[in-house]
Order: structure tokens, then sequence, then C-alpha cells
């Protein structure tokens, strides 16, 4: 909504509907050290290759789910293992174990792969961006966007310090709990409702 109102002005009467997932889908398992990751390598948005960059220099091993175009780009790291594309559940899974979750977007609305991550109680390593310090606040580590180093250097930090991984991992899942099914479509309906006796004001008008 900012990035609108910047360009085209403050729209009148708006409002920001989050989207929601269904925690219930979500299975929390004991975490191993790994980091993982899911989407569409080739995006330059989600910026996911970034992860595989840093690969090298994560003292864990690294997953991937998602679109690969091609490996030979990606061949030359060892560290990280690129399980393809997976069904919701099989991501979901690999999520519950992982103790990250790194996601360094460059340019993210909202992140629905994060916010399974938050449910399954992985800590957050995101791109240091608007949209996404909005939606987390203070509940993830910010990494620069195209930065490797940084972005291993963070996920190092969490793998060294188990508890410190554990309280963000916590936090991630308490404050997904903001993004629910139930919350999004009570704020759908009442945006409906709102329509509606708008739609009817505005009849009445124009018959009388």
């Amino acid at each position: 909504m900012g990035m609108l109102s910047a360009i085209y002005g403050d729209p009148p009467d708006a409002r920001v509907i989050y989207n929601g997932r269904d925690a219930a889908d979500c299975e929390i398992v004991p975490k191993q050290p790994v980091v993982t990751s899911a989407g569409r390598l080739w995006d330059e948005a989600k910026n996911i290759r970034q992860l595989a960059y840093a690969s090298d220099n994560i003292k864990a091993p690294v997953k991937i789910a998602g679109d690969l175009k091609t490996e030979d780009e990606y061949s030359r790291f060892h560290n990280v293992r690129f399980l393809g594309k997976l069904p919701g559940k099989d991501v979901r899974t690999e999520m519950a174990s992982s103790m990250i979750y790194a996601a360094p977007a460059r340019y993210e609305p909202f992140g629905l792969c994060i916010l399974v991550a938050a449910m399954c109680g992985c800590a957050l390593v995101l791109g240091n961006i608007p949209s996404l310090r909005e939606l987390w606040k203070d509940n993830a580590v910010y990494v620069e966007t195209d930065n490797a180093d940084s972005l291993a250097n963070a996920c190092n930090r969490l793998l060294e310090d188990p508890y410190t991984a554990a309280e963000y991992g916590n936090r991630a899942k308490r404050h997904s709990a903001m993004f629910s099914l139930e919350i999004m479509g009570r704020r759908y309906l009442e945006l409906y409702d709102e329509l509606v006796k708008a739609s009817h004001a505005m009849r009445t008008v124009q018959i009388a």
C-alpha cells in the first residue's frame, strides 16, 4: 500500500489484508542443523540463488526445493542439495526438521513459503526489505540481499547458537498466528459486507 500511495497518491478507504495459511498443516519435529529454502532459483526477485552462492561457507547442509532450469550454474557448489519441485506436503516436511529457513529476497509482496516455514518453527533469515520487515518485525534475522557472505554469516551465527536459533524459531511461530486463514477470511468478509452495504446505499440514493 505504501508503494501504491507513493506512485498514485493515497487511495481512499484502503486497507491491507494479509495472506493466511493453516498452521494445522505444519508439523513440529526436533530441529536438525540444516538450512532450507524453497522457490524458483531463476527468479531474481526471490533471489534464492544467493543461498546457493553462500552454501559452501555455511557450516551445515543446505537444501533448496523448487524449479531449477539447469544445474550447470550450480554444479560447482558442494554443500547444497537441490530437491527439485516438491509437493507442498514434502516441502513442509523439509521445513519441519530444519533449524533455519533462508529467503534473501530482493522483492517479496508477502512470501507464503516464509509463512509456512515460520509455522513449522524455523528461524527465519530474510532479505532486509521493507515488506518483510513489516510482516516479521523483530521476529527474524535480516541480511543484505546481494551479499552471500552476510547470508552465510547470519546462518552460521544461528547454527553455532542453537538456543538463539530456537528462540527465533519460537518467535516466528508465535508471530505467524497473525496470518491465519481465520483472520484472513474474517477480514475479507468484513470488507465484502461493507461493499454490499455501500452498494445498497448507492442504489437507494439513485432511486430516490
